[in-house]
């Protein structure tokens, strides 16, 4: 997930950044001025945008008088109280609101909520996992953050490049839930092919960004079919 932090104070800019990644969401651009965030907006579309409402002597909600821009998600932030800050915010279609100082989870719970109702705007459902992180907050896995799954009697482990995570579900499931981009190489290994960059079928086993994994033999074939792209060893 991409996302666009608009914030003009250098500790908050370090505060929000602390708590992005301590919920796992580590891809984060910074702007400090609309300005800024509107050069960068000419040239990329973020998933959600969490901004500053006052911006030196600028309103946040300039930005909304560009159409494409408010079908953008966004988690509106401020040390201010005024109501009338927060019925303007309550005008934007798809965003949250929250009041200096916050806790991350209260962020994560923002993300969550807009994040979900703009997905149901779009009448799609995107492929991924719901797991808690170490807090037990909700986190949301994007198919294409999640390297490999690994099947472990009841339960599976799904590593991330940062993280691993527990859940109880089968090896069906997870590939229903997935995606095409998710492959079957064991009976108890499913893997994204996007982050496979050898293959060696003399020793049965892949190589991947988070290191080797076995090739089940009734997976070969399978197996095969799927790594056109990767160099043989």
């Amino acid at each position: 997930m991409t996302i666009l932090l608009i914030e003009d104070d250098p500790l908050w800019q370090a505060k929000m950044q602390q708590i992005l990644h301590e919920i796992q969401l580590p891809d984060v651009a910074i702007c400090d001025s609309l300005i800024t965030a509107r050069q960068f907006l000419l040239h990329t579309i973020p998933d959600i945008i969490i901004t500053d409402i006052m911006l030196g002597e600028d309103l946040v909600f300039s930005l909304l008088e560009k159409e494409e821009y408010k079908k953008i998600p966004f988690v509106f932030i401020t040390s201010s109280e005024d109501g009338e800050l927060y019925n303007r915010a309550k005008q934007v279609p798809n965003a949250m609101f929250l009041v200096k100082p916050f806790h991350a989870l209260s962020v994560q719970a923002a993300i969550d909520k807009v994040m979900m109702h703009h997905q149901k705007q779009l009448g799609s459902k995107p492929n991924g996992l719901a797991v808690r992180g170490i807090y037990n907050e909700k986190i949301f896995l994007k198919a294409a953050d999640i390297i490999f799954v690994r099947s472990e009697w009841n339960y599976c482990v799904i590593k991330t490049p940062r993280n691993q995570f527990a859940l109880k579900i089968s090896l069906k499931k997870i590939i229903d839930d997935l995606g095409s981009d998710m492959i079957q190489i064991h009976r108890t290994y499913v893997v994204n092919k996007n982050y496979l960059l050898k293959a060696n079928l003399q020793k049965m086993e892949v190589l991947t960004e988070c290191g080797l994994l076995p090739i089940g033999r009734q997976y070969k074939q399978h197996v095969l079919e799927h790594l056109d792209s990767i160099r043989q060893l």
